[in-house]
Formats: C-alpha cells, sequence, structure tokens
C-alpha cells in the first residue's frame, strides 16, 4: 500500500511540476496557440498518463482569458481514434465525447483546463476542441482547434 502512495504521490508531483513550467518540458504537449473565441487563446495542449487508461488532459489559455469568459460555455472535446482503435469506441458511435463545464486552474502564473479522461484509446485521429452553449448542444461559438496524428504512451 505505501508503494501504492508513492507513485501516486509521485505522478501528482510530476503533474504538478510540468504544470508550474508551462508545459515546456513535458514530452506529451502540443503548441497550439490559436484563437478559441474573443480574446480566449489556447496556447497548447499536454497529456499525462495516470495509469493504463487514464490520462489527465491540460489545456493552457492565455495570461487573459477569465473563468467569467470561458464558463459561459461547454468546452467540447470530441477524439476520433485511428482505424486501429474503433473497436474501443460505443456502439454507433464514431468519436468520444468529452464536453464539459470548463474552470480555469492557476499554476504558477499559467491558466489551465484540466480534465482526466478514461479511455483506452492510444492512438488518435483527430482530437476537436471547442465551445457551445451550456447544456444540450445547440450552437458552437468561435474556432474549432484541431489536433491531429496524436499518440498516447
Amino acid at each position: 500500500m505505501l508503494f501504492s502512495f508513492f507513485i501516486l504521490f509521485s505522478c501528482t508531483d510530476i503533474v504538478t511540476h510540468h504544470l508550474n513550467q508551462g508545459l515546456e518540458e513535458l514530452e506529451f504537449s502540443f503548441d497550439i496557440n490559436q484563437i478559441l473565441i474573443d480574446d480566449i487563446k489556447v496556447e497548447s495542449v499536454g497529456f499525462f498518463k495516470l495509469n493504463d487508461s487514464i490520462y489527465k488532459i491540460a489545456i493552457k489559455f492565455n495570461d487573459e482569458a477569465i473563468n467569467e469568459d470561458l464558463n459561459k460555455y461547454t468546452l467540447g472535446m470530441h477524439i476520433k481514434p485511428k482505424d486501429s482503435d474503433k473497436h474501443l469506441l460505443q456502439k454507433n458511435k464514431n468519436y468520444i465525447s468529452w464536453d464539459f463545464i470548463p474552470k480555469l486552474e492557476s499554476y504558477n502564473n499559467h491558466k489551465y483546463v484540466i480534465r482526466t479522461l478514461n479511455s483506452k484509446v492510444k492512438h488518435i485521429k483527430s482530437l476537436r476542441i471547442f465551445l457551445y452553449n451550456q447544456g444540450v448542444y445547440k450552437e458552437r461559438y468561435g474556432n474549432n482547434i484541431i489536433l491531429n496524428n496524436i499518440t498516447l504512451y
């Protein structure tokens, strides 16, 4: 039990370290630098492996991003797996949807939306990040940000 506590504590320390560094040293991070909407810009996206099927995704925003503007929306994250991982999708679905009301967190003056994801998909054809109205999807706002060809370790 002490060993599993040490691993969890170590993972938490590593995540916090990379968040404090602005994801600059993280192996599985991607520079984005695209406007999501108005003055809200996604600077980078990073992935942290917690165990075989649980990851944290950290979306780093610009300094001007504030909760009052961002949490008017639902943040959509839709993942389309590569053919090798399509069998991991739910029946009659061609993507995985992780949508939620975003809340900014700060680490050493870097602003993030952080989400824990549970998925066995390791080979991602595309990850689309976008904003839409709160509640049931009716209308998309701003720009789509698309990352292609991601392989999680």
